[in-house]
């Protein structure tokens, strides 16, 4: 054999038979594999404290390196429940020789995060616990997406009992009112005009605490009946819908000469009868708070991708940009009664109504300017 094909036989070899690493260099790979380590690494003698840390671990602790070598979790003054935590883990670990994991929290420049540690023994010759290897991850996200869950599933258990609660207040509280009026009326139609002027006035007082109470009850009962039971979808012409509230409101219209416009409406997948009480409600308000001007109200439609938007514009008095949120809360009134009467939970239910279709309702407006109520209504994607 050649010279030439000895080289090229050494050559081919050497192309599929890599060469092994030397120990020094497995050294500098393991090395360079610690400190890239996305992971917070760091080992501890039998004092608890750090022999070594990678840089993941000194910047998540946020404490330079070169103060971490030798110092133990107290000697860095670290939260006391960390440090109970995490001593009485090391101690087990270097007792039994068998690896232990914890889970805790560490406020960083990030805000609060979420670790979990694995403690690892490095044993001795003689098989005791020489050192202890300790590895931790972040788990901020699974941790969050948890306590998330469990926010949810709490907070539909609480609008649940508060849901059934308004229910059966408002249902029961109709039987003992009744039983007011009659007798406040009796009391009226025998008294009046025979007693003092105090007295009628006392008189006109319960009466109308009366007459409040009861529209306060029946609205609350109609706002918590909204959630009580599954909706039944159907396909539901807008147009109609709306032909339905002016029949409702044709007395209000026709006191305050309102004007009703509208564009092409669509039929959309809804329940009709919810659909009549949330345009009742936006129009009829539209109507009430009106300015000096005669009641101009317009009901536009626009498709948009997958849902429709719908607005109800008015020419009122407007609202200011700072109440655009508090107006949709139960109970919440931005005038007194004897202007504007009402028990504040038309908009509740409006807003109610329009997430139980899987929408949003919001409103763009301005004081004497009139208002602007714009929600959606999502188009099933079998339609």
């Amino acid at each position: 054999m050649s010279d030439l094909s000895a080289k090229r036989m050494t050559l081919q070899k050497s192309d599929r038979i890599p060469a092994k690493p030397s120990l020094s260099s497995r050294e500098y790979l393991f090395q360079s594999l610690v400190d890239n380590s996305p992971e917070c690494i760091g080992v501890f003698d039998r004092e608890f404290r750090y022999v070594y840390a990678n840089p993941s671990l000194s910047k998540a602790i946020g404490i330079p390196h070169s103060e971490l070598i030798g110092k133990t979790h107290r000697d860095l003054q670290m939260p006391e429940d960390f440090i109970h935590l995490w001593d009485r883990a090391m101690e087990k670990v270097f007792a039994t020789g068998q690896e232990k994991s914890i889970e805790f929290q560490w406020n960083t420049e990030n805000g609060r995060q979420f670790y979990q540690s694995c403690l690892v023994p490095e044993l001795a010759s003689d098989g005791s616990v020489e050192f202890v290897l300790g590895f931790s991850c972040g788990i901020s996200d699974r941790i969050t997406n948890t306590e998330f869950s469990r926010w949810i599933e709490q907070l539909q258990n609480s609008n649940r009992e508060l849901e059934q609660f308004a229910y059966v207040a408002s249902h029961d509280l109709q039987e003992p009112l009744r039983k007011v009026k009659s007798f406040t009326e009796l009391l009226v139609e025998e008294y009046q005009g025979k007693l003092d002027r105090e007295a009628d006035k006392y008189m006109a007082y319960i009466v109308d605490g009366v007459f409040r109470m009861q529209s306060l009850i029946k609205d609350l009962l109609a706002y918590s009946r909204l959630g009580r039971s599954e909706l039944t979808f159907e396909p539901t012409d807008i147009a109609e819908v709306l032909e339905q509230v002016l029949e409702n409101l044709s007395v209000t219209i026709k006191e305050n000469h309102a004007v009703i416009t509208h564009d092409p409406l669509p039929t959309i997948s809804a329940n009709p009868q919810h659909m009549v009480e949330l345009f009742q409600n936006l129009i009829s308000n539209g109507i009430k708070f009106r300015s000096e001007a005669t009641p101009e109200i317009h009901i536009e439609a626009q498709l948009q991708e997958s849902k429709w938007l719908i607005g109800v514009r008015d020419n009122g008095i407007g609202i200011p940009t700072k109440y655009a949120e508090r107006i949709f809360s139960i109970f919440q009134r931005l005038h007194g009664r004897s202007k504007y009467p009402g028990t504040g939970i038309g908009l509740a239910i409006c807003q109610k109504i329009v997430q139980c279709h899987g929408g949003n309702i919001w409103v763009e407006s301005e004081s004497g300017v009139g208002s602007r109520f714009y929600f959606t209504l999502p188009i099933p994607q079998s339609w």
